[in-house]
């Protein structure tokens, strides 16, 4: 039996509906920053769009690679040095891009932090973390059962470890942790944000030395899980959500940084 295909316009269409990403102001052009000759019949999802991850896209066979950080930021790039030859590749393998950064964040059901929040074991979420006036992209939620922060930092461990993640953790918060806010990637300087949300813990990827100071003066704790390692969630679940729902195979490509 041959693999089905799916239009990329019918792709496209499907992505920018369930991510909302017209709603969004990103730094990020997000949406399709590449076109390939017209249809999809396997997906590729990474967390940056690199050459590691486009390689290993073309090998995997993908005609659709699906990202959170993309190729095209803020005002045009030149096409030149590295950025050529990602554009060079991507053409040359007949490989569709598509960028989905804050939108990807913020969705309810397969953003990043929504899937790390339920990885952590969070009960019903809710919605905060203003990058600007209105647009929330993290959330917080209530732990079932209180822990202390050595347990939040171990569970954190576990998840992020499979994906190259490792755990840093600062502040002095409370000893038993009862809720959690998340925003995942490079947010370590909305630790104010977490203490005027009210949290006992707040959990994002990269670690700040500025932050790690503020964390103990505002009484929470501060977990650092991985830039990298805390963005796989999102790019994974969207993978399968969208296998599922247009019933073209996907496969997850592994990119790590080290950050």
């Amino acid at each position: 039996m041959r693999p089905r295909t799916v239009p990329l316009a019918e792709a496209v269409a499907w992505l920018d509906a369930l991510l909302r990403t017209a709603d969004f102001v990103d730094s990020s052009r997000n949406g399709l920053q590449v076109e390939n000759g017209g249809g999809v019949s396997r997906i590729a999802t990474a967390v940056d769009c690199r050459m590691e991850s486009i390689e290993a896209a073309r090998r995997a066979g993908a005609d659709l690679l699906v990202v959170h950080h993309g190729l095209f930021w803020r005002e045009p790039e030149r096409v030149v040095g590295p950025h050529h030859r990602r554009l060079k590749a991507l053409l040359d393998g007949g490989i569709a891009v598509y960028a989905a950064h804050l939108p990807l964040d913020a969705h309810p059901e397969v953003g990043n932090n929504a899937r790390l929040a339920a990885a952590l074991g969070l009960g019903e979420t809710r919605s905060c973390f203003e990058d600007r006036p209105g647009q929330r992209i993290g959330i917080a939620g209530a732990l079932p059962t209180p822990v202390t922060a050595a347990e939040l930092a171990a569970r954190l461990a576990s998840c992020v470890q499979p994906y190259g993640g490792a755990v840093c953790g600062f502040g002095n918060g409370p000893e038993a942790v009862r809720t959690v806010g998340i925003v995942s990637g490079d947010a370590a300087d909305w630790v104010d944000q977490a203490a005027k949300v009210g949290v006992d813990a707040y959990v994002t990827g990269e670690t700040d030395h500025a932050a790690a100071c503020l964390a103990g003066e505002l009484g929470l704790h501060l977990l650092c899980g991985g830039h990298y390692a805390t963005e796989t969630f999102g790019v994974r679940a969207l993978g399968e959500r969208m296998s599922r729902e247009l019933g073209v195979p996907w496969e997850f490509v592994h990119a790590p940084t080290g950050l």
